[in-house]
């Protein structure tokens, strides 16, 4: 499922600390856990943009997330960082083993089915990760 509304998931360095929605009336800020309001101004220092599709447990997913996906039927998960493509304009997933990167859409066609895509982790969680790639 895509979503069109811009979403951004708020961070303080390694910690989300809110998420915020672009609306008809501005910006809606929310705490780290989405259903509730924030009572002041949250501090962050960094926004992640979400790529406006779920994960198979419904959840939004976002830049520097860590995947688990499958590529058609087969039967071995890979892992996998979302990025941004510059180039492009566009979301995809680049593979931590291959090293290959496979684009969500490809004009409007989605490549992956939502029952196979799972965030297991966010790659400011992974100093390995972060490190190997310089993120």
């Amino acid at each position: 499922m895509r979503i069109k509304t811009k979403k951004y998931r708020l961070r303080d360095d390694k910690t989300i600390v809110g998420y915020a929605e672009e609306t008809k009336e501005g910006m809606l800020f929310t705490g780290k856990y989405p259903w509730f309001w924030l009572k002041s101004d949250q501090k962050y220092t960094h926004v992640d943009l979400s790529v406006g599709i779920l994960d198979k447990m419904n959840r939004m997913i976002y830049e520097y997330d860590i995947v688990s996906y499958k590529i058609n039927d087969m039967q071995m998960r890979r892992e996998g960082i979302v990025l941004w493509s510059e180039d492009k304009e566009a979301f995809g997933i680049f593979d931590v083993e291959s090293q290959h990167f496979s684009f969500f859409f490809i004009d409007d066609l989605y490549l992956f089915q939502n029952d196979k895509l799972e965030i297991v982790s966010h790659v400011f969680n992974r100093p390995t990760i972060e490190a190997k790639f310089n993120l």
